[in-house]
């Protein structure tokens, strides 16, 4: 899979007033579009806004800015003039980036021009914040420029704005007409920096199970090849494991592109490459969102039980214990003598523990308990598992 970096483009015109003409926007966007690609030759441009009965006029995945200047002629006069859409328009772009995220890896930047506040309910404010903590670990960037008129400056939803802007490490912008409007759009030409999920504490990962669910149904499993004679794993290029030697690992595909993986290969690749929970990665070929069975992770069984107790004991040997129940947050690394290791070691993983199909299969974790999973197999590695405050806490604990 390519590491070039890239970003898709979204313009949300949420204008009811006329601080910004048709003419002078067009051209901004314009000039804009013609910039960024000399940085950004794969990215896509879009375009929404919305008509005065409240219809999405939307240009996606545009490579220019001809579409825009024709839907802008079309439908500018006919646009929304009496109320903010903010909260119904980001929603609408957010929901097909979210599709988007399955199949690229990218970056997605949204630039939002409104000159109005919104007057939507909390209810939907709720459901927009919900949505943008699932896909700016993406990376999704929102920044928003406020268009004003003379003498003004702040307006009752800045709070709102702010909270979104900073949350997607995005910025928020005020101007007053077409020239401090083209200086905003020169800062925000040049590409933001790809980051993976959480990658600001790679060690250390927190989130929500149903932010997690949307992750997972995100994400698709390896299949069964068509044909299995001759196939040759894509990380390796062997036909027999060199992790295993066992002639029954037959590599198995992905679904969009048929590249095919040794579950060993696929293993390790995941424990190393994946985007921040342990058991959802990228295909290394196509970029498509996958994800790996509990069967994979736990197929040796017993022997890894066996294997888990062995390395519990050489951790007990090895390093200060960790005493779960001091509730007065006493340093971890205190003297053997004054603590005592109790951890639950499991072959339960993420996927299991964390994701639930059914009732039953709950994670049973107060909080504050430790539980101690491993993800990978026999070369996996071992994550510390808490309960903090309605989210699950993932850090790595052994390698």
């Amino acid at each position: 899979m390519s590491s070039e970096k890239y970003e898709d483009v979204f313009f949300y015109l949420d204008l009811a007033k006329d601080y910004i003409k048709k003419k002078s926007l067009l051209s901004l966007i314009e000039e804009y579009i013609e910039k960024k690609r000399k940085y950004n030759l794969k990215g896509q441009f879009a375009l929404l806004f919305f008509s005065n009965d409240d219809f999405p006029i939307f240009n996606s995945d545009q490579s220019d800015s001809v579409k825009f200047s024709e839907t802008l002629d079309l439908n500018w006069k006919n646009r929304t003039t009496i109320k903010s859409n903010f909260e119904k328009g980001l929603f609408y772009i957010l929901s097909y980036v979210a599709e988007s995220i399955r199949k690229k890896s990218k970056s997605n930047r949204i630039i939002i021009l409104t000159d109005t506040p919104s007057e939507l309910s909390e209810g939907y404010q709720e459901a927009l914040y919900d949505l943008i903590s699932k896909v700016k670990y993406f990376p999704t960037f929102i920044d928003v420029i406020r268009v004003v008129g003379e003498g003004k400056r702040f307006f009752k939803d800045d709070v709102k704005l702010n909270i979104i802007a900073s949350d997607t490490r995005g910025g928020i912008f005020y101007t007053h007409d077409k020239k401090e409007l083209k200086l905003v759009f020169n800062q925000l030409v040049k590409v933001k920096e790809l980051v993976n999920l959480y990658s600001d504490r790679p060690e250390h990962i927190e989130i929500t199970q149903e932010d997690l669910m949307f992750y997972r149904n995100l994400s698709k499993n390896l299949i069964e090849s068509e044909s299995k004679e001759d196939l040759m794993c894509n990380l390796c290029n062997k036909e027999i494991c060199p992790i295993c030697s066992d002639v029954y690992d037959i590599p198995k595909s992905c679904e969009e592109c048929g590249t095919s993986f040794h579950n060993c290969c696929i293993l390790e690749y995941s424990v190393e490459f994946n985007i921040g929970i342990p058991f959802i990665f990228r295909c290394p070929k196509c970029g498509i969102l996958l994800k790996l069975k509990k069967e994979q992770l736990d197929k040796e069984g017993e022997e890894i039980k066996k294997k888990l107790f062995t390395e519990s004991r050489k951790l007990d040997n090895s390093r200060p214990t960790i005493n779960i129940k001091d509730k007065e947050k006493q340093s971890f690394y205190q003297d053997k003598k004054d603590t005592n290791l109790n951890l639950d070691v499991k072959v339960e993983l993420p996927l299991k523990i964390m994701i639930p199909e059914h009732k039953s299969q709950n994670l049973h974790i107060e909080d504050d308990d430790i539980k101690i999973i491993r993800v990978g197999g026999y070369f996996g590695k071992l994550y510390k598992v808490r309960k903090k405050e309605g989210k699950l806490s993932y850090e790595k604990f052994a390698p």
